[in-house]
């Protein structure tokens, strides 16, 4: 048996960030209720985006759970909506676009949020790294995926298929 990796997409050790970046999809005010905030966030079929001042420099990522925890505050304790400044998540690891594509898949697998803010050495946004994106530039190159051992599967054991649920009735 061999352990030679699978061939990959590209070499996540020497491939930069710049390579998988995308342009960031929605980015957010820090005065912006968190209302707003959601249905933005909704709206654009995102769960997190980066917060932004008003020169474009990272201030922190919102997520689609801050902004739950935020409106039920609100109900629960019949206050004032917060902001989106108030609710978003401060620490949160910036990269360079010409950070290794291996960073910010090991930092991102013990960071709360969802995608990384890639911004220049300004700290302005220049992109974002979500994992979609790096889950697709690293994935094996191969005629079709290989199929998992029999002993995965559920109708090994008897159980019944698992169900393909496509629309919300």
């Amino acid at each position: 048996m061999s352990t030679t990796p699978p061939p990959t997409a590209i070499d996540p050790t020497t491939t930069t960030v710049d390579t998988v970046m995308q342009p960031p999809v929605l980015c957010l005010a820090p005065q912006l209720d968190l209302h707003a905030a959601a249905e933005a966030l909704l709206g654009h079929s995102v769960t997190s985006a980066p917060v932004v001042d008003d020169r474009h420099r990272v201030l922190g990522v919102l997520t689609a759970r801050d902004c739950l925890h935020g409106e039920l505050a609100a109900l629960y304790h019949r206050g004032p909506l917060r902001t989106v400044g108030h609710a978003m998540t401060r620490r949160v690891p910036v990269l360079r676009p010409s950070d290794p594509m291996v960073r910010a898949i090991t930092r991102l697998g013990r960071r709360p949020v969802p995608l990384f803010p890639v911004a220049g050495r300004d700290g302005r946004l220049v992109g974002e790294v979500r994992c979609a994106h790096l889950l697709r530039a690293i994935r094996p190159v191969r005629a079709r995926p290989p199929s998992p051992p029999r002993s995965l599967h559920l109708s090994a054991v008897g159980a019944p298929a698992p169900h393909l649920l496509s629309s919300v009735a």
